[in-house]
């Protein structure tokens, strides 16, 4: 933030941040009544109340590098003089509650690798232009609650890593040109809860690492062929209205579906590389699939699963390496643990002294299960 006493003379620096704080500056680019003529390569503006629109840019803003606009509540637009910003590589707009979109003469800013519009409550639609973007890396619209669509134009973005559309509650869908972002790494789609299916493109992105569909609600089902994703290392489909996960995925580390009430099983051919699972909360899911018992002991979360059967007479464990043990209280809460124990038929008294010290209120049964023999206490 700048501030000027006297009338200044001609500045040149590298990085220069001009602020607009409050509500008693006019013109952007007047400060204390006096006209001040900056080389700049950064423009931050900020907590601009009145500001309902900014000044046309011109030729000269070409050394611009930077724009960051937050908190103009009242600005419902951008000019069409976007156009002159071809040297921009970050440009980053939050809280403008007022802004409804950009101009398409967004897309002649071809060096812009990262763009932000956050928490736009009024934001509806990205420009046709927005494929012209060539060097976009990272697309963040997240909390921009009355998004409807995404261009079909996103799929010309050869660059593009990392899409964020968290909370953006009215997205119904993607485009099917999603497909062609082959450079894809990470796909966060937290809170969309009137998206109601993936576009079936998506199974031919090579380079997708990280899916977020926790809290979808509207998600019940995953496109056909989802488990050729050859790159997929996590899944978080946690609160959304999934009833199944297709097998596959041979990559895929973690898997999060917890309170998923609509699951009601897993798959029964094993996921390669798959080192955490979580089920919390499945009210639906009656059982687990065998290949989870050979899984490590602090990796798997199955607690308050209340339809699961009791024991789970299909897990079994090969030789000394683990037990499930399934705690089941009146209340009919279901604790999943898994336990590595140092012989194949004998439980430590100290570890029964743990469960009864731990259960004691409820009155807990156990019954652990080595192959296909039930030990009950």
């Amino acid at each position: 933030m700048m501030s000027w006493t006297q009338r200044p003379s001609w500045i040149q620096k590298k990085i220069l941040s001009t602020a607009c704080e409050g509500g008693g500056i006019v013109k952007m680019w007047t400060c204390n009544g006096y006209n001040v003529r900056v080389l700049m390569t950064e423009i931050n503006v900020f907590l601009q109340s009145h500001l309902k629109c900014l000044p046309d840019f011109s030729p000269r803003d070409a050394v611009l590098k930077r724009v960051c606009v937050s908190s103009c509540t009242e600005l419902s637009a951008f000019p069409d003089s976007l156009r002159f910003l071809t040297a921009v590589t970050d440009m980053q707009i939050t809280m403008c509650h007022s802004l409804t979109g950009l101009p398409e003469s967004l897309g002649c800013m071809m060096l812009l690798t990262s763009l932000r519009v956050g928490m736009c409550s009024s934001f509806t639609s990205m420009p046709e232009s927005l494929g012209n973007l060539a060097s976009l890396t990272m697309l963040d619209l997240g909390g921009c609650r009355r998004l409807r669509r995404l261009p079909e134009t996103l799929g010309q973005l050869r660059e593009l890593r990392t899409i964020l559309l968290n909370n953006c509650d009215a997205l119904t869908a993607l485009p099917e040109s999603l497909g062609q972002v082959i450079t894809l790494h990470t796909l966060m789609l937290k809170s969309c809860r009137a998206l109601t299916a993936l576009p079936e493109s998506l199974t031919r992105l090579p380079t997708l690492t990280i899916l977020d569909v926790s809290e979808c609600l509207s998600l019940n089902t995953l496109p056909h062929f989802f488990g050729t994703l050859s790159s997929l290392r996590v899944l978080n489909a946690s609160g959304s209205s999934l009833i199944r996960i297709p097998c596959g995925l041979p990559a895929l580390f973690t898997l999060n579906l917890s309170a998923c009430h609509a699951l009601t099983c897993l798959p029964d051919a094993a996921f390669a590389r798959l080192e955490v699972l979580d089920v919390r909360s499945c009210r639906s899911l009656v059982r687990l699939p065998t290949w989870v018992g050979s899984m490590s002991p602090n990796n798997v979360f199955a607690s308050n699963c209340r339809a699961m059967n009791f024991p789970p007479q299909n897990i079994t464990c090969s030789g000394s390496r683990a037990t499930l043990l399934f705690l089941q209280q009146h209340n009919h809460r279901c604790k999943c643990l898994l336990l590595i124990l140092a012989a194949r038929n004998t439980l430590p008294s100290e570890l029964w002294k743990w469960i009864v010290d731990d259960n004691e209120a409820a009155d807990a049964s156990a019954a652990v299960v080595f192959d296909d023999t039930c030990y009950y206490n």
